[in-house]
């Protein structure tokens, strides 16, 4: 499970939250007993949710968790940024005699990740096969690389990638690349550039990732270069897209998209908030050269 994956989910799962509570309440209401699925499923609910008191309190009341229970809570701490608490709880799995496995060290990894922990994040990855017997798998890497890559440590991420047991894939070449735009390196993005191309080729994002980063050197036969491969492979690059919930109703917009049934009223109240950001803008920047010359 990437970070993005981890982000993709939680999106989703704040939209779907409603319908969770009111499962739940049902299971109060007609007394059915929760087992160890039932828990999980409603700690991952409310944690994914934006309410992790909640699945605290549904996490301390089961007695008999395990270590699926237990990794959805770190997880869960994770996303709201309760970083010790996770590491504790990690803690009472060991002192208790719980068995880790890859997706307790991928939620722990997601602590490090998002608090930059750099160098206990290290311990954790490398623990996993000193201490756990656990072999790192492809998110594992990606998210160290990425994590060392945020953290200006472009040798450390240069270190993972020579120590890869398996050949990459487009998620971490991805977050090789990532690193390199990070710290302004295109020399070694280059080294890279052929193998992502042709592991993940068809991904119009590769693409533009690579453009990127040869544009903020000044590389610009580079970027070129990239991007006459695109139009020449005719790769595509996914449009964005985003949703709103409103009421009961989930509304979906995509880059480029005029068909939402409310189109005109929405670019109508659009355009009004940017002649206001416009107005602001040229404010801010009048005082800035007062200012400057007062």
């Amino acid at each position: 499970m990437s970070h993005e994956f981890i982000k993709g989910y939680r999106r989703k799962a704040i939209i779907i939250v409603n319908y969770g509570k009111q499962i739940h309440a049902c299971i109060l209401r007609t007394g059915t007993a929760m087992d160890a699925k039932f828990s999980n499923s409603l700690v991952d609910t409310y944690s994914n949710g934006e309410n992790v008191t909640y699945a605290r309190r549904i996490f301390q009341l089961d007695v008999d968790r395990d270590t699926i229970l237990y990794n959805t809570m770190i997880a869960g701490y994770a996303l709201h940024g309760y970083e010790n608490k996770a590491i504790q709880l990690f803690s009472q799995t060991t002192e208790q005699g719980f068995q880790s496995d890859e997706v307790t060290f991928l939620a722990l990894l997601s602590v490090c990740w998002h608090h930059g922990l750099v160098k206990l994040g290290e311990v954790y990855f490398f623990s996993m096969t000193q201490d756990y017997k656990i072999s790192p798998g492809f998110d594992h890497y990606a998210s160290m690389i990425d994590f060392c890559g945020r953290a200006n440590q472009l040798d450390k991420a240069v270190s993972l990638m020579e120590m890869l047991p398996m050949e990459p894939d487009a998620i971490i070449l991805g977050a090789f690349l990532n690193a390199f735009k990070m710290n302004r390196n295109a020399e070694l993005a280059k080294a890279a550039d052929d193998k992502l191309l042709q592991i993940d080729g068809g991904n119009g994002s590769r693409y533009a990732q690579l453009a990127g980063i040869y544009a903020s050197e000044g590389k610009w036969n580079e970027m070129e270069r990239v991007m006459k491969m695109m139009r020449g492979r005719e790769a595509k690059k996914t449009a964005g897209c985003c949703w709103v919930y409103v009421g009961d109703t989930v509304h979906t917009f995509i880059s480029g998209d005029r068909s939402h049934t409310d189109n005109n009223v929405i670019y109508i109240i659009l355009g009004c908030l940017i002649k206001e950001l416009s107005k602001l803008s040229a404010s801010i920047f009048l005082e800035e050269e007062i200012c400057t010359f007062s």
